[in-house]
Parts: structure tokens; sequence; C-alpha cells
């Protein structure tokens, strides 16, 4: 949050905007070269580690950094050259060229981070993340106004490359390369259960995003810079959805991987759904309108009407979208995630119906966040009517 403020301050809109367009494509990049390596070390890592199995997370570390790494240089590598042979806009060729270089330095933090998390070293995770924070927010303020929406790219992709490779250095995985490059039965296990999970969450990505490619056509990038300051409360809120990956989601896992019992995660997952729906209703219009206040004050490049309705529809979106990540976790220990795969197909397919319209029709920024809201409404709803049949049919086998 702090960054993403500290970019809107310091950079110029159109920069920032940029900035915006690298943050909702880069992941693609990434996701498309990982296999689903990532996603696989968290369920399995989490798993073996829950059944006192170590070495089974380091060969699986071993196995996402080998290929995962190789993958996202060649996808990086073509998508340069397509943007590089079919693009004339010269922004394009520079929001490319800058996914490429961030989807390489966060694909070698999320594998460390991920490395960590299923090892429960959340303190080592802790510092390396507030680090990692620390370093961007602080060196922003130099790299920014001198060096633009390149300087801050390569700044963050320095730091994560740095990052990454000194915690490895004091919390080294023990792996055989050799091994594990024949070991191609081990690599298609792994990409089985990682791939669905990817998948997945790249359907849901494209969904969160396809708002802001929409919105860069028909409303330009000036309109994009404006809604991108808005969603920053959608980074206020992946705080939480990190921490719940980071240490809850993990734990859940490696309980799961111990006693197999899912009724005993559902307790827990729905307690804090409770306790966080009404924490939400009650801060509402507090933060809601401290933060319109604030935004008036020292940001008068995006305040407005529009702004106002804008975060009221992200905040209620981004409460609903926090509620359904708790409820992945169920999907995903259960090796359910061909459901996560559907809701995610529908999600998007309601996402580019509404886009088109928006495309048409829609001449102010709070129209796209207000759909943001009504998709993250139907993947809540839909997760829950996909979990009480699971549960149903589950009943069903056990009276059997």
């Amino acid at each position: 949050m702090s960054k993403l403020t500290i970019y809107a301050k310091i950079l110029s809109v159109q920069d920032f905007g940029i900035y915006s367009w690298v943050l909702s494509g880069y992941m693609f990049v990434m996701y498309a070269g990982s296999f689903g390596l990532n996603d696989a070390l968290v369920k399995q890592g989490s798993i073996a580690f829950g059944k006192g199995e170590p070495e089974g997370t380091q060969e699986l570390y071993g196995l996402a950094v080998l290929y995962s790494t190789f993958g996202v240089f060649i996808i990086a590598s073509t998508t340069l050259v397509f943007a590089f042979l079919y693009a004339e806009d010269a922004s394009v060729k520079q929001a490319f060229i800058l996914m490429g270089i961030l989807a390489f330095g966060t694909l070698e933090f999320n594998l460390v981070n991920s490395y960590l998390r299923v090892n429960h070293k959340f303190v080592t995770l802790s510092f390396m993340l507030f680090i990692k924070s620390g370093l961007v927010v602080l060196l922003a303020w130099y790299f920014a106004p001198r060096f633009g929406v390149n300087g801050v790219v390569i700044l963050e992709t320095a730091i994560f490359l740095l990052l990454a490779g000194t915690v490895l250095y004091f919390n080294r995985p023990n792996f055989d390369f050799k091994k594990i490059l024949k070991g191609h039965v081990f690599f298609k296990k792994t990409i089985k259960h990682g791939m669905p999970i990817m998948v997945a969450s790249v359907i849901r990505n494209l969904t969160l995003n396809l708002d802001r490619w929409v919105m860069i056509g028909s409303l330009g990038v000036i309109a994009l810079a404006k809604y991108a300051f808005a969603m920053i409360f959608y980074q206020a809120g992946m705080v939480g959805i990190s921490f719940i990956s980071t240490i809850l989601g993990t734990r859940w896992l490696a309980d799961y991987g111990r006693d197999a019992s899912l009724d005993a995660m559902i307790s827990k997952i729905t307690q804090i759904m409770v306790v966080g729906s009404i924490t939400a209703l009650l801060v509402a219009w507090p933060v809601l309108t401290l933060i319109s206040y604030v935004v008036e004050l020292h940001y008068e490049n995006y305040a407005g009407e529009d702004f106002n309705l804008t975060m009221v529809f992200i905040y209620f979106g981004v409460v609903f979208l926090t509620l359904s990540s708790l409820v992945d976790w169920l999907f995903i220990a259960s090796s359910n995630e061909k459901i996560l795969l559907k809701i995610s197909l529908y999600s998007l397919a309601i996402t580019i119906f509404l886009m088109v319209y928006c495309y048409l029709e829609a001449e102010k920024i709070y129209i796209y966040a207000l759909v943001f809201l009504a998709v993250r409404v139907f993947n809540f709803t839909f997760s829950l009517i996909c979990i009480s049949r699971l549960l149903a049919t589950k009943t069903v086998k056990n009276s059997v």
C-alpha cells in the first residue's frame, strides 16, 4: 500500500498508468512459464512437512527452480519478440519489456517464499518480506523521480533477486539437480498437482485484470491510472489474503496431512469468515470516509465523486474476494482443484460479457468497479454452493 501510494505521488500519471499495466500483465508471463510448479510446491510441500518428510519439500523446490526459471525466460523472450514485431506504440513495447523483467525477479522471490512457507520458517519469511517492502519504499523516493517507471521496476527486480539469493545462502535446500533432470515421472506427477491450481489462478487473475486492459482501450492510460489508484485498496485486501496463504493456508494443509479431517478445517475457516465479515461491515463507513478525505487533501489529481463510488464498490469487492480465498483452501486440501477451475471459468465468462458492455457504454471508472464487486459476489456464492455439494457427497459415501 505504501509503495503504490508513493508511486502515485512521485510518478507522473502517465508513468503510474504504465506501472499499473505492468502489474496487470507480468504475472501471466510468470504463470505461463512456471508450469504450476510453485503451486505444487506449496500444496505437496506442506503435506510432506505435515507427514514429517522434509526431503520432499527440498526436491520439490529444486524441480520448481530448474524448470520454472527456464520456462519464464522462454515465455518472456517470446513475448518481447512479438511486442517488437507487432506493437507500434512505444509505451506498449516499454510495458512488455518491464513485464518480462519483473516476472523473472518475482518468480525467484516467490519460489524462495514458498520454500520458507512450507517449512514453517515464518520468522525468516517475515524478515524477508519486511526488508523487501522497506527497501522498495525507501529507494523509490530516489529512483522514481529520476528514472520513472523503468527505474522502479528494475529496482524491485534487483531487490527480489538479492533477497532471494541471500535467504537461500542461509537456508540451502539439499537436492540433486542431476536426479531432478532425470526424474520425468516426478516432474509429470508434480505438474499434475500444481497445474489445476495455477490455471485457476491464471483465469482468476485474468478476470481481475481484464477490466484494466479494456479500460486502456476505451478510456486511456490516464483513466487506468485513476482506477489503479482506487485499486490500492485492493492491494490492502491482498495483504490479508497473503497472510492467509502464507501462514494459515500452509498450516491448514499440514494439519490436513496429519489428520485428513476436512470438517476440522471447515470449522477453523468458518470462524475466521464470520469474524472478518462482521469487522468489515463495522469499519466500512469510517474507513471509506477517511480515504476520501486523505485523497482530496493530498491527491487532488485522483479525487472526485467517481473515485468515491469506485472505492465503495472495491471495498466490498475485496471483502468477498477475501472470503472466497478462505474457501479455496478446502478445495485444495481435498484435491478438488478442478472445482476452482470451473468457478474461475464461469467468472471469466461473466467478466468478459460485462466488459463488452463497459467498453461500448461505460464512461465512468466506477462502472468497472461495480463489475469487480459483482464478479466477486458470484465467486463467493458459487464456492459455497460447491462446498455444500462436496460435503453432501462425502456424507453419502461415508454412510454407504
